[in-house]
Protein backbone atom coordinates (compact mmCIF):
# COMPACT_ATOMS: atom_id res chain seq x y z
CA UNK A 1 0.00 0.00 0.00
CA UNK A 2 0.74 3.42 -0.48
CA UNK A 3 0.59 6.37 2.07
CA UNK A 4 -1.96 8.92 1.13
CA UNK A 5 -2.13 12.04 2.42
CA UNK A 6 -4.45 15.27 2.21
CA UNK A 7 -2.76 18.35 1.42
CA UNK A 8 -5.09 21.43 1.75
CA UNK A 9 -7.53 19.82 -1.19
CA UNK A 10 -5.15 17.76 -3.23
CA UNK A 11 -5.03 14.04 -2.05
CA UNK A 12 -1.06 13.07 -2.65
CA UNK A 13 0.11 9.37 -3.08
CA UNK A 14 3.75 8.40 -2.24
CA UNK A 15 4.88 6.27 -4.49
CA UNK A 16 8.29 5.47 -3.56
CA UNK A 17 9.40 1.89 -3.35
CA UNK A 18 9.35 0.47 -0.25
CA UNK A 19 13.25 0.06 0.67
CA UNK A 20 14.73 -3.57 0.11
CA UNK A 21 15.57 -4.19 3.94
CA UNK A 22 12.03 -3.91 4.43
CA UNK A 23 10.65 -5.48 1.67
CA UNK A 24 12.73 -8.56 1.98
CA UNK A 25 11.33 -8.32 5.80
CA UNK A 26 8.39 -8.41 4.45
CA UNK A 27 8.86 -11.18 2.00
CA UNK A 28 10.25 -13.41 5.27
CA UNK A 29 7.22 -13.09 7.12
CA UNK A 30 4.74 -13.75 4.46
CA UNK A 31 7.46 -17.23 3.70
CA UNK A 32 7.41 -18.02 7.73
CA UNK A 33 3.29 -17.91 7.26
CA UNK A 34 3.31 -20.02 4.37
CA UNK A 35 5.90 -22.44 6.11
CA UNK A 36 3.78 -22.76 9.10
CA UNK A 37 0.67 -23.65 7.51
CA UNK A 38 2.62 -25.71 4.61
CA UNK A 39 0.93 -23.64 1.62
CA UNK A 40 3.18 -24.99 -1.00
CA UNK A 41 2.30 -22.69 -3.45
CA UNK A 42 2.38 -19.64 -1.61
CA UNK A 43 5.97 -21.24 -0.38
CA UNK A 44 6.58 -20.94 -4.01
CA UNK A 45 5.66 -17.74 -4.45
CA UNK A 46 7.58 -15.99 -2.12
CA UNK A 47 10.72 -18.14 -2.39
CA UNK A 48 10.87 -16.44 -6.00
CA UNK A 49 10.02 -13.61 -4.49
CA UNK A 50 12.75 -13.53 -2.29
CA UNK A 51 14.96 -14.16 -5.53
CA UNK A 52 13.64 -11.34 -7.31
CA UNK A 53 14.43 -8.84 -4.83
CA UNK A 54 17.70 -10.35 -4.67
CA UNK A 55 18.14 -11.84 -1.40
CA UNK A 56 20.71 -14.31 -0.58
CA UNK A 57 19.14 -17.73 -1.75
CA UNK A 58 20.80 -20.18 0.86
CA UNK A 59 19.47 -17.74 3.75
CA UNK A 60 15.46 -19.80 2.74
CA UNK A 61 16.69 -23.05 3.78
CA UNK A 62 18.30 -21.08 6.69
CA UNK A 63 15.24 -19.73 7.92
CA UNK A 64 14.07 -23.63 7.23
CA UNK A 65 16.00 -25.10 9.63
CA UNK A 66 15.75 -22.12 12.48
CA UNK A 67 12.07 -22.37 12.25
CA UNK A 68 11.74 -26.56 12.40
CA UNK A 69 14.45 -27.95 14.32
CA UNK A 70 12.58 -27.33 17.90
CA UNK A 71 9.88 -29.07 16.35
CA UNK A 72 12.04 -32.12 16.04
CA UNK A 73 11.46 -34.66 18.82
CA UNK A 74 12.84 -37.50 17.73
CA UNK A 75 15.67 -35.79 15.38
CA UNK A 76 15.92 -34.65 11.93
CA UNK A 77 14.06 -35.96 9.44
CA UNK A 78 14.30 -36.85 6.08
CA UNK A 79 13.60 -33.36 4.71
CA UNK A 80 16.69 -32.33 6.09
CA UNK A 81 19.04 -35.14 4.87
CA UNK A 82 17.50 -34.65 1.34
CA UNK A 83 18.55 -30.96 1.70
CA UNK A 84 22.03 -31.94 1.43
CA UNK A 85 21.35 -33.54 -2.22
CA UNK A 86 18.48 -30.42 -3.39
CA UNK A 87 21.65 -28.14 -2.36
CA UNK A 88 24.29 -30.31 -4.86
CA UNK A 89 21.47 -29.65 -7.73
CA UNK A 90 21.31 -26.23 -6.45
CA UNK A 91 24.98 -25.49 -7.26
CA UNK A 92 24.62 -27.98 -10.43
CA UNK A 93 21.95 -25.31 -11.83
CA UNK A 94 23.69 -21.94 -11.68
CA UNK A 95 22.21 -19.36 -13.79
CA UNK A 96 18.94 -21.25 -13.73
CA UNK A 97 16.58 -19.34 -11.53
CA UNK A 98 13.66 -21.60 -12.33
CA UNK A 99 15.72 -25.05 -11.56
CA UNK A 100 16.79 -22.74 -8.29
CA UNK A 101 13.59 -22.22 -7.14
CA UNK A 102 12.16 -25.71 -7.09
CA UNK A 103 15.53 -26.94 -5.39
CA UNK A 104 14.63 -24.22 -2.63
CA UNK A 105 10.87 -25.24 -2.90
CA UNK A 106 11.24 -29.17 -2.59
CA UNK A 107 13.46 -28.33 0.25
CA UNK A 108 11.76 -26.14 2.36
CA UNK A 109 8.28 -27.64 1.12
CA UNK A 110 9.40 -31.08 2.73
CA UNK A 111 10.77 -29.89 5.96
CA UNK A 112 7.34 -27.51 6.13
CA UNK A 113 5.19 -30.65 6.01
CA UNK A 114 7.18 -32.74 8.29
CA UNK A 115 6.79 -30.22 11.04
CA UNK A 116 3.51 -29.49 10.06
CA UNK A 117 1.36 -29.43 13.48
CA UNK A 118 4.70 -30.81 15.47
CA UNK A 119 4.84 -28.61 18.88
CA UNK A 120 8.19 -27.25 20.30
CA UNK A 121 10.59 -29.52 22.06
CA UNK A 122 11.88 -28.43 25.13
CA UNK A 123 15.69 -28.98 23.76
CA UNK A 124 17.94 -28.37 26.26
CA UNK A 125 19.68 -24.56 26.27
CA UNK A 126 22.57 -25.46 28.64
CA UNK A 127 26.09 -25.05 28.22
CA UNK A 128 28.68 -27.10 30.05
CA UNK A 129 32.07 -27.20 29.96
CA UNK A 130 32.88 -30.80 27.44
CA UNK A 131 34.53 -33.35 29.19
CA UNK A 132 34.68 -36.36 27.43
CA UNK A 133 34.36 -38.82 30.23
CA UNK A 134 31.04 -36.98 31.50
CA UNK A 135 29.71 -37.08 27.65
CA UNK A 136 30.03 -40.43 27.18
CA UNK A 137 28.50 -41.29 30.20
CA UNK A 138 25.42 -38.95 29.33
CA UNK A 139 25.61 -40.76 26.15
CA UNK A 140 25.07 -44.55 27.81
CA UNK A 141 22.60 -43.33 30.25
CA UNK A 142 20.68 -41.79 27.63
CA UNK A 143 20.89 -38.83 29.62
CA UNK A 144 19.48 -36.31 26.57
CA UNK A 145 19.74 -32.72 28.35
CA UNK A 146 23.29 -33.67 30.20
CA UNK A 147 24.35 -34.90 26.40
CA UNK A 148 23.03 -31.73 24.62
CA UNK A 149 24.86 -29.34 27.20
CA UNK A 150 27.88 -31.00 26.93
CA UNK A 151 27.64 -31.43 22.96
CA UNK A 152 27.04 -27.13 22.68
CA UNK A 153 29.93 -26.38 24.27
CA UNK A 154 32.42 -29.09 22.47
CA UNK A 155 30.75 -27.53 19.08
CA UNK A 156 31.49 -24.32 20.44
CA UNK A 157 34.85 -25.27 21.28
CA UNK A 158 34.69 -27.65 17.78
CA UNK A 159 35.99 -30.10 20.03
CA UNK A 160 36.31 -33.46 18.83
CA UNK A 161 35.20 -36.79 20.01
CA UNK A 162 34.56 -38.53 16.84
CA UNK A 163 37.46 -41.58 18.24
CA UNK A 164 35.54 -41.76 21.32
CA UNK A 165 32.09 -41.76 19.97
CA UNK A 166 33.06 -44.39 17.69
CA UNK A 167 34.24 -46.45 20.22
CA UNK A 168 31.52 -46.47 22.29
CA UNK A 169 28.87 -46.95 19.53
CA UNK A 170 31.39 -49.74 18.81
CA UNK A 171 30.68 -51.07 21.90
CA UNK A 172 26.62 -51.06 21.67
CA UNK A 173 26.12 -48.37 24.40
CA UNK A 174 23.82 -46.53 21.83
Amino acid sequence: MYPVELRDEEIWIDIRETPLPERLDDVMRSLRAAFDDHDYTRLARESARWMQLGGDRLEILRFAIAWSWQHLEFGWTHAFAGMADWLQLFDRCDGDDESQLVCLLESIGHCAYDVLRAPQYPYSIEIRAFDEAAFLRAIEAEHEHDAIALMRAARAAAVCCYRSCADTCRGGAL
